[in-house]
This record gives C-alpha cells, structure tokens and sequence, in this order.
C-alpha cells in the first residue's frame, strides 16, 4: 500500500475529469534536486502500463515539478474519472525508467535550463551531469513512501472518484526506499505567504504584475540594478511562497530595493488597487501573461479546464478578491519587503 490523501470538487459543468497526483519531495539534497528534475520528465514518457503513445492518445497528461514536490495530472473529455485515475496512478507511481529514458529526460532538462531565468527559479536542477538511471529509480522508490495527495475535479461523483483513487493505492506495494535530507532551498529572496489569499494575490499583483509593478518600476527603472526581476507567488508543500527574483550582472543593492519598494507601497491607492485586482482576476482565470501567480515553473497558466484543475488542487478554495482592503494589501506587501535582507 502507498499512503494516500484524496481531495476534490465536483463541477457540474465541466467538460472534463481530472486526476492529480501530489508528491512531497520536501529537503531534496542539491544532487537530489537535479534528479528531481529528470524524474519529472521520466515519468511522463511511459510507465509499466503505458507507452507513450498510449498516454499521448488518453487525453491531456502534465508532470510539474517544483522545488519540494511534483504533480502528475491527467484530464479526459467527459466523465469517466476511473480512466483518469488509472493512468495519473501509473504515471506517478511506475514509471517504466528505461536508461534511453532518463537520457532523452537529462536532455531536456539541460536544454530548459540553458537560460538564467530557469536557473534562477530552480539553482539547483540545472546541473544533471551525475543523474544516473540507478539515481533516479532510487529517488523515485524514496519518494513512493508517501504520503501521497490525490485529487479529484470535474463532472465526476467525488466521493466515487475519491474511492477508485484510494482503492488503487492500496492494491499498490511501497517499494522500499530511502534519502538523505538537504538543504536546496530557493534562488532569490523567499517568504512565507502569511494572511489571506486574496490580499496574497492582489499584493503580489502590485509587487510582481508586469511593467507598472513596483520590482519593475524600483528594481529596472530606478535602480537600474536588473534586466529581468519579478515577485512570484510559488506552490510548496508547507504553503505558498512569495519570491522576489533579481537577474544582474552586479551585487543586489537590497537597502535601496528594500526602501524603493516600500516607498513604492505607501503610495499604492483606490485606484491601484482596483488594478491589482483587475491583475489578479486575471492569473486566476489564465488570461494574464505573464503571471505572478505560479502553477508551473515552465509555463504561465492557461484558461482551459486542465488548469481550472490544477489551480483548484493547489488554492484552498474560491478567492474573494473584492474582500481585502488597501491598507490590508498594504500591510502585506510591507511585510514581505521587510524581510529582504
């Protein structure tokens, strides 16, 4: 058996089911974190089950890897959760890693990670030189320890969907597994997203949402210290993340992005405000690109249902964006500024 806890939401009116699984991958040690990487893309190219021309034909399937976990979804047109379930267990939980496999995967990985941006999201899964096949089997065995997240969404009975995913973790054996703990941690400055979501969600827009945001308006127009910055709200396991990225050739001034940015936040009125939510209406619904808000390290979120999904197994519920006052985002954003040090 495979330990498992199963979530999910039923939508009456999707065209759609979708099967997530969640793996915590929490304390990854720096080799570790690279293998992490490979895994994810090892896992989408076929399993015990499944070739990849199988899973390719299902429907649409996504591996997401973070920093401190993964996410195995499969979404189907229609309603027949069970077919989802199957093929998102098998993806997560028997991935075939065949050594031509975790080659093409180190390809890939090597190939996204070229550029500083993904370096800066992930420091640590860039460098795959010393993933091995032996490596990878073992992680994924470690991992496999649980316990695991499921997650359920669409036109499906929850509870009927919630059953078919738990039956098939206990007709499931654990392979035995071990890892040592580390310390990968996160680029950039990271800090606890505190507070509600929706003031999260609209001080995140006034720190990070584009050309008018402040990290821009401070970080490249001011301080002309970056060609690319941004503040992102990130997905872990202990909760969501605000990180503040800075890409320079030079030493990060942080007193003066710390007392810009602050200054910056003291001015935020009415009318930005009605902005920010404007912004934040936007990540949720997959129509603003960029986006602050994070639910792949590789893509911005889409407006399709798949993502519907996905965004669902990591917000806790609908988002009131008209709730938070001003001086409410305010006060966030300030104290998230006030931990850059």
């Amino acid at each position: 058996m495979i330990p498992l806890v199963v979530d999910g939401i039923e939508v009456p009116k999707a065209r759609s089911v979708a099967s997530v699984i969640t793996i915590p991958a929490s304390g990854l040690t720096r080799v570790d974190a690279a293998t992490f990487q490979v895994l994810g893309e090892v896992m989408r190219l076929g399993t015990v089950k499944f070739t990849r021309r199988a899973i390719l034909s299902m429907g649409q399937s996504e591996v997401r890897t973070f920093s401190d976990f993964m996410q195995v979804q499969v979404t189907l047109q229609g309603s027949d959760f069970a077919a989802a379930n199957e093929l998102a267990w098998s993806l997560a939980t028997e991935p075939s890693c065949f050594d031509e496999d975790v080659e093409s995967a180190q390809r890939i990985v090597q190939s996204r990670m070229a550029s500083a941006w993904p370096q800066a999201l992930l420091p640590h899964a860039f460098d795959v030189s010393t993933v091995t096949p032996a490596r990878v089997k073992s992680l994924h065995r470690a991992l496999m320890q649980g316990p695991l997240k499921g997650f359920v969404w669409g036109s499906l009975d929850v509870d009927k969907a919630r059953q078919d995913l738990n039956l098939r973790a206990k007709e499931s054996v654990s392979p035995k597994g071990s890892r040592r703990l580390g310390g990968a941690g996160l680029g950039g400055w990271t800090v606890p997203v505190t507070g509600s979501m929706p003031a999260a969600m609209l001080a995140a827009a006034g720190l990070g949402g584009g050309k008018s945001s402040a990290m821009f308006q401070v970080v490249r127009q001011q301080l002309r210290v970056s060609y690319q910055q941004d503040f992102l709200l990130w997905p872990g396991m202990d909760g969501w993340r605000g990180r503040f990225l800075v890409l320079s050739g030079a030493a990060v001034p942080l007193p003066a992005v710390r007392e810009g940015l602050l200054d910056a936040i003291k001015k935020w009125n009415d009318a930005d405000l009605q902005r920010f939510r404007r912004l934040a209406a936007g990540a949720l619904e997959g129509t603003l690109s960029p986006s602050f808000l994070v639910i792949s390290p590789w893509r911005d979120k889409g407006a399709d249902e798949a993502d519907a999904a996905a965004l669902a197994s990591l917000l806790p519920g609908p988002l009131d964006l008209n709730a938070p006052t001003l001086e409410e985002v305010k006060s966030l954003a300030q104290g998230w500024v006030d931990q850059l040090k």
